[in-house]
């Protein structure tokens, strides 16, 4: 799975496309210090990273970008890649966090102060798994950041005291489920993506198989697909069937236009 990063720390403004796994092992050791935090809170940073990405691809896909190198989004690069975070992003390969079957916004802060704030009380909106709750880990006495789900202080004491991965996310985001991504996000061809469109007239593996020339074809997702092509091959065809009733538009693969093998 890809994402796409607005780079600002050189000036440049690019965005850059890159592997989300890849994306995280830059982004975890920028977020915590890689060097010295426990495994165990790493990897869970990593998977609430990793949530967050992804939600973004998603909740964002219309725009130019999913996220910046900035903590407006998730700090990325801001400190080089670590062997203690890369191990962490690697163990948790996949896992993401869900919420009646729905991945979460996973929002996390540097430290909430002793006490975990509320997204009512930070942003007005409730969310049932972002609540208020004193936090004895986090013993920072000052809230840095919005305070509002994982603290990355908090984590860290709760690593060194030996709770596990799954025991701090549990705490952090309460009625939460770690699950496997591919497990509960099985690609659905069928997946009405607008009025006219399904997912597999925009991917089909049977399609590629000349096109690749044997080689596996890549997983596309409903996320993945642009809504700008969306709206414009549904303009196109209404327009088409006012004239020919019935028409329709196929999309194929070609040679000159291809996913990466």
């Amino acid at each position: 799975m890809n994402i796409r990063v607005k780079i600002t720390r050189d000036r440049s403004g690019r965005v850059v496309t890159m592997d989300l796994e890849d994306y995280l092992k830059g982004v975890v050791p920028s977020e915590i210090k890689a060097e010295s935090c426990p495994m165990e809170a790493q990897k869970a940073q990593a998977i609430a990273a990793r949530t967050y990405a992804i939600r973004k691809t998603i909740d964002r896909r219309s725009k130019p970008y999913d996220v910046d190198d900035t903590a407006g989004y998730q700090a990325y690069g801001a400190r080089p890649r670590h062997r203690n975070s890369d191990a962490a992003v690697e163990a948790t390969h996949g896992l993401v966090l869900m919420y009646g079957g729905k991945l979460i916004d996973a929002v996390y802060t540097d430290s909430n102060g002793g006490r975990c704030v509320s997204s009512l009380e930070r942003w007005g909106s409730a969310v049932p798994y972002l609540i208020d709750q004193p936090d004895p880990y986090d013993n920072s006495g000052k809230v840095r950041g919005h305070g509002v789900g994982l603290s990355q202080t908090g984590a860290a004491a709760r690593g060194k005291a030996g709770q596990t991965c799954a025991e701090i996310l549990a705490f952090y985001y309460p009625g939460c489920k770690v699950k496997k991504l591919l497990e509960e996000d099985k690609v659905n061809l069928e997946e009405r993506l607008s009025e006219h469109f399904t997912l597999r007239d925009f991917y089909d593996p049977e399609a590629y198989k000349g096109v690749l020339k044997g080689k596996a074809a890549p997983e596309v997702k409903p996320s993945e697909v642009d809504p700008r092509i969306l709206k414009l091959l549904e303009g196109l065809l209404k327009k088409y069937q006012t004239k020919w009733p019935g028409a329709c538009i196929r999309i194929r693969p070609h040679g000159g236009l291809r996913p990466d093998p």
